[in-house]
């Protein structure tokens, strides 16, 4: 995998009093990222996941799943500050801003340079015989990606009440806009077949407000313990990485089973595997978005030492990710964890479900849950004595 980052900038600040001044920037970016062939292969890719002897997986013939990744971005932000002293009940710090951002992104993709590439995976017995079994692999390339624009508008304000407190105010407006662009429809060479694949414009329109609010306040008026605490609301930005994949109308993958390396393959396909024709995204996406809590404190230790803390909550909602749908078919399927021993019933699906970019997992084995989690896990010796982890 080969790269360049090209980033550049130019920035302008101006005075215009004592109180008030001007800062504009303007920032971009391009990035080319490919994963070819050194040497140029046209071979098809073969992974051999049960090599003889054992041991890891090995890759040999050409690349499985080759792409080429190119992207862009702009962005324009301008932000006037002015000190009001002595004015609306305390003395102020007012900023200003706007900001606008354009960009783009695009991937070309394909199983391997023929178009097929193959696999190898641990035989299985069945009447006390041994059958290896080999899957050729068959899809079409596809280009797939994105184009999003975005402009903000904020006005922040620490608003100095007394001497011994201040508050933050502020309120931010951002829309963003994601499309999904018409891309030729190709052929086994990549070469446009003269189709073309509609895009989606727009895929998604957001129209997020974050205000946000907090204080400083220095409790015995001689800045030796000063307690601050805020609230704010947080969005993501657009990546467009989150939804522009799979594509609208991607072409769907047929895998033949054979017992060896040259076949015979099946006549018929032994799985196949589709995203579907439409937009692969809920019509009603929404921006990842965070609650932000915070309070502590800090006391001065006479005149060169300080010691503070800070307890910081967060509550994140509307994560990015993969949504199942509930028009699956499955049947139950038992399954032990290798490393625990604790058994399981899994759903192995008989008809796919469809699957989309969105804020909730939606259908699993659970049942349906309506929002993603993460969490942070710590592990030590002390921890597991404590029967934690």
């Amino acid at each position: 995998e080969k790269g360049q980052d090209k980033s550049w900038g130019i920035n302008y600040q101006t005075i215009f009093s004592d109180s008030t001044f001007m800062e504009v920037r303007y920032t971009g970016f391009t990035v080319w990222d490919d994963y070819l062939s050194e040497t140029g292969s046209t071979e098809p890719g073969y992974a051999d996941y049960a090599p003889p002897g054992g041991g890891p997986a090995q890759y040999f013939g050409g690349l499985i799943y080759p792409w080429t990744y190119d992207t862009t971005s702009d962005r324009v932000t301008a932000t006037v500050t002015h000190f009001a002293d002595d004015w609306l009940a305390g003395d102020h710090d007012f900023k200003f801003g706007v900001q606008a951002s354009t960009g783009v992104a695009k991937t070309l993709i394909q199983p391997s340079a023929t178009g097929a590439y193959y696999t190898h995976y641990e035989s299985y017995y069945y009447y006390g015989y041994e059958y290896p079994y080999y899957y050729k692999v068959e899809g079409l390339p596809y280009w797939y990606g994105n184009e999003q624009d975005a402009v903000g508008v904020f006005v922040d304000d620490s608003w100095r009440i007394s001497d011994n407190l201040t508050l933050n105010l502020g309120v931010r407006y951002d829309y963003h806009n994601g499309v999904i662009p018409s891309y030729p429809r190709l052929n086994p060479d990549s070469t446009p077949s003269g189709e073309v694949i509609p895009g989606a414009d727009p895929v998604f329109t957001w129209n997020n407000i974050s205000p946000r609010l907090g204080f400083a306040w220095d409790v015995g008026g001689n800045s030796k313990t000063v307690i601050r605490g805020s609230f704010g609301v947080y969005y993501d930005g657009n990546v467009g990485g989150n939804w522009n994949a799979p594509a609208i109308d991607t072409p769907g993958l047929q895998a033949y089973w054979g017992p060896s390396w040259d076949g015979p393959w099946s006549d018929e396909p032994w799985w196949t595997w589709s995203p579907g024709e439409g937009v692969n995204v809920d019509p009603d996406l929404k921006a990842p978005q965070t609650l932000q809590y915070s309070i502590g404190f800090e006391q001065a230790i006479g005149a060169n030492y300080a010691f503070g803390a800070t307890l910081l909550y967060k509550d994140t909602k509307n994560l990015v990710g993969w949504e199942i749908m509930d028009d699956g078919v499955y049947e139950d399927m038992p399954w032990t964890d290798p490393f625990t021993g604790d058994q399981y019933t899994l759903l192995n699906p008989i008809v796919n479900p469809t699957v989309r970019k969105g804020n909730k997992p939606g259908y699993t084995v659970d049942g349906f849950i309506d929002e993603y989690w993460h969490c942070l896990l710590y592990t030590s010796d002390a921890a597991d004595e404590r029967g934690g982890g």
